[in-house]
C-alpha cells in the first residue's frame, strides 16, 4: 500500500502540520485507502448548526460528536508496535499526544511547533471539558514558560534567530536585546546579522511606539 511507505508517511505528517488535513486525506483517498482519510476525520469538533437555527431545511452536521472516545483510540494506537514514528506523530498530531509527537521531531521548528501544537489541544480541550480524555492526557499541562524553557536547554535552539524567536514568541523584548547585544559585541557578529537586527529593531520601533533600545544597540 502506498501509504505505508516511510516518504508517504512523511507527507501526510507535512500536510497535517501545515494545516492541509483535506490534501492529505485526498491523498489518502487516491492512494486506494479511503479508511485512513475517514480515522483521520475524526479529531474534528463537533458542531449542529441546527441546534439554535430557526430555518425549516436542516444543515449538515459538522465534526465528530464522539471525539473523546475518537482521542482514546489516537492515543492506544501510537502506543502499539506496529505503527511507524511517522504514523503515531500523525495521530499525535490530531489527538494532542506530544509524546508521540516528538519522535519524528528534527528541527528546532519541529519541536516548537510539536508543543505548541499540543498546547492549543490541551487549551481547546480545558474549554470544551466534552468527554473522557486518555489517561495520561492531562498529566503534564503544558504553559509557554514550560515550551521556552525545555526548547531554549536545546542544542538546536542555540543559534541566534532561534533564541530571538523565542524571545518574540514570548513577548520579552529585554531578553530579544540582551540577546541581540551581546551577539553584536561579539566576534562572531557578520555583517548579515548587523543588517538583520537593525531592520529587526525598525519593525519593532513601528509596531510598538515609544520602544527603545539599550544605548549598548545603537
Amino acid at each position: 500500500a502506498v501509504v505505508s511507505t516511510q516518504s508517504t508517511g512523511k507527507h501526510l505528517l507535512t500536510l497535517v502540520r501545515a494545516g492541509r488535513v483535506e490534501e492529505a486525506q485526498k491523498l489518502c483517498i487516491t492512494a486506494g485507502q479511503p479508511w485512513r482519510a475517514a480515522v483521520m476525520e475524526g479529531w474534528r469538533l463537533y458542531h449542529d448548526p441546527n441546534f439554535h437555527s430557526d430555518q425549516d431545511e436542516l444543515q449538515p452536521v459538522e465534526g465528530n460528536v464522539n471525539r473523546a472516545l475518537w482521542k482514546n483510540c489516537a492515543w492506544q494506537f501510537c502506543n502499539s508496535a506496529p505503527a511507524s514514528t511517522d504514523e503515531r506523530a500523525l495521530y499525535g498530531a490530531l489527538s494532542g499526544n506530544l509524546k508521540a509527537i516528538l519522535p519524528a521531531c528534527e528541527s528546532f521548528h519541529d519541536h516548537l511547533w510539536a508543543w505548541f501544537k499540543t498546547l492549543v489541544d490541551q487549551r481547546v480541550e480545558g474549554e470544551l471539558c466534552d468527554g473522557k480524555l486518555p489517561p495520561d492526557y492531562w498529566k503534564t499541562t503544558i504553559t509557554p514558560e514550560m515550551i521556552y524553557e525545555t526548547i531554549g536547554k536545546n542544542k538546536m535552539s542555540s543559534g541566534l534567530y532561534h533564541q530571538l524567536q523565542l524571545h518574540l514568541i514570548s513577548g520579552d523584548m529585554t531578553a530579544l536585546l540582551t540577546t541581540a547585544t551581546e551577539h553584536l559585541a561579539s566576534a562572531g557578529a557578520t555583517v548579515s546579522d548587523k543588517r538583520f537586527l537593525c531592520h529587526l529593531l525598525l519593525v519593532l520601533d513601528l509596531l510598538h511606539p515609544g520602544f527603545a533600545p539599550p544605548p549598548s544597540f545603537s
